[in-house]
């Protein structure tokens, strides 16, 4: 099906039909949002797990007017206006519970961001590149601030999960399966009919040309993301839990198959940013992980050794997969700067520093990236997360951005630390907030290094979780109640959240 730029009367006729069509549903999906936040919280979240590759086969498979594609993309934003309107209710109704430091920093954060990007419109004929990049850049706060005001409780937490494992199962597969059929399915899936494949969709080093795994999101760099924050956010909690034989089945296919297709991305963001968030952890907890384990062994040692054995053997074949896939080779190459897109990145850093200083007040939201360049051929070209904010606007942004991500992670370990007072006392709650800090800490550390945290899947997931865990500590029932043996939690009594 081919949707070209309209030549006749009639084709613009039926494509402004079309978009006013879809503007409706948007508007309704946003009627929706507002009166049941939570259920389209988790609409969201379920859906943007396939939003990125579903919008590519629109645009390079059916090659849909790229008007279509953009208002069909604006699903999110519909959800995301829904739910402030209901955080916006609930404020003015002083329902809110929620410590909202955090919250307090990124609306300070947003409202310096509002402000450069007016100054950026007032300056500019044409603005829509910059609101777009805008849009990338910001909204990650408009949703952190609407979550903590929402204030979502532990049983919303499980719900949330347990909705995305299965699809990150689907998600991960379906990367494997695009590797078994190579350049034959990127060249239709990943670019525009009479366009070149990007060169981020490979890795090229000691003579090899190998894909990675790209997913159902937008590039292999954010697909690695994507699956640090659901392996850490999402994954983990539920895995310490103790949920019922089928469940732990499901997460074990879960965790196996996101971790081969997370090394299989060889995305190196990725590797670092969950290899330290998960020695954060470690080190924090090493103590009572210990006296859990010896605990547990010697209560049931036959269980544990039989869980032990899987365990190995899951290291085991992702060793495997790692050695078998030329990854060894691909990290030396790396560190021994043989491989080309790592050795560019000392210039590229030295670069986005040099301009970050000759910007106090910003440059404008399209003044740095990767992708500020197809739209701005002066665009700084650093590929720091953080230099691209402080480039874009301006050092006192940049600030008030890091003291938000400071107070995040603070927050975040002061509360995992106290959670471990008794090793045998770990609540819901404690284990979302052990599998926040450990998705917080990756993807912060690999924001160093790639800025994926603009891809909005990885993000808005990333700061649902983050939001959700910070907020009260009030619902005990929900929050130390076990889960059942298919891994559903006790219904809330909070009746008032579940809306």
């Amino acid at each position: 099906m081919h949707v070209g730029s309209p030549t006749s009367p009639a084709k613009r006729t039926l494509l402004i039909v079309i978009l006013v069509a879809i503007a409706v549903c948007l508007l309704l999906l946003g009627i929706w949002s507002a009166r049941r936040p939570l259920d389209a919280l988790i609409l969201l979240l379920a859906l943007l797990v396939f939003h990125s590759g579903l919008s590519r086969v629109l645009e390079n498979v059916f090659v849909l007017d790229n008007r279509l594609v953009l208002l069909l993309s604006a699903w999110k934003e519909a959800v995301i206006a829904g739910l402030a309107v209901a955080a916006f209710v609930r404020l003015r109704r002083g329902s809110v519970r929620a410590r909202l430091s955090p919250a307090v920093l990124a609306a300070l954060f947003l409202a310096l961001a509002v402000i450069r990007i007016g100054l950026d419109v007032a300056a500019h004929v044409g603005p829509t590149d910059e609101l777009f990049a805008a849009r990338n850049a910001c909204e990650f706060a408009v949703l952190f601030i609407v979550v903590a005001v929402l204030a979502p409780d532990v049983a919303w937490l499980r719900r949330a999960s347990w909705v995305l494992v299965p699809l990150v199962v689907v998600a991960a597969e379906a990367a494997l399966i695009e590797l078994l059929y190579g350049s034959r399915l990127y060249d239709v899936l990943y670019h525009a009919p009479g366009q070149q494949l990007a060169s981020s969709f490979t890795v090229r080093f000691g003579g090899q040309i190998l894909p990675r795994a790209a997913g159902t999101y937008t590039a292999p760099n954010e697909f690695g993301l994507g699956l640090a924050v659901y392996l850490f956010a999402v994954i983990l909690p539920l895995a310490l839990l103790r949920p019922g034989p089928f469940s732990r089945a499901l997460l074990g296919l879960a965790a196996m198959t996101s971790s081969v297709a997370l090394a299989l991305t060889y995305s190196r963001s990725a590797w670092v940013g969950a290899a330290v968030g998960a020695g954060l952890l470690i080190v924090l907890l090493h103590r009572r992980i210990i006296g859990w384990v010896r605990g547990h062994a010697r209560r049931r040692i036959g269980t544990g050794w039989r869980r032990t054995a899987v365990l190995a053997a899951a290291v085991v074949v992702l060793i495997v997969v790692f050695v078998a896939s030329s990854g060894s080779q691909f990290l030396m190459a790396t560190l021994t700067g043989n491989e080309v897109s790592a050795a560019a990145r000392p210039s590229s850093l030295a670069a986005g520093v040099e301009a970050l200083l000759h910007s106090p007040l910003g440059q404008g939201m399209t003044a740095a990236g990767p992708k500020a360049l197809s739209v701005n051929k002066t665009a700084v070209l650093t590929e720091n997360w953080y230099l691209v904010y402080g480039i874009q606007l301006g050092w006192l942004a940049l600030a008030c951005l890091c003291a938000f991500l400071g107070a995040c992670l603070i927050s975040l370990m002061r509360r995992v630390h106290a959670a471990f007072s008794s090793p045998e006392e770990l609540t819901a709650r404690a284990a979302f907030q052990i599998g926040a800090l450990g998705a917080l800490t990756a993807a912060l550390v690999g924001a160093l290094f790639i800025p994926s945290l603009l891809d909005l899947p990885a993000s808005v997931t990333l700061w649902t979780f983050v939001a959700a865990t910070l907020g009260p500590d009030a619902a005990v029932s929900a929050d130390t109640a076990p889960l059942d043996p298919i891994g559903r939690a006790p219904r809330s009594n909070q009746k008032g959240t579940a809306r």
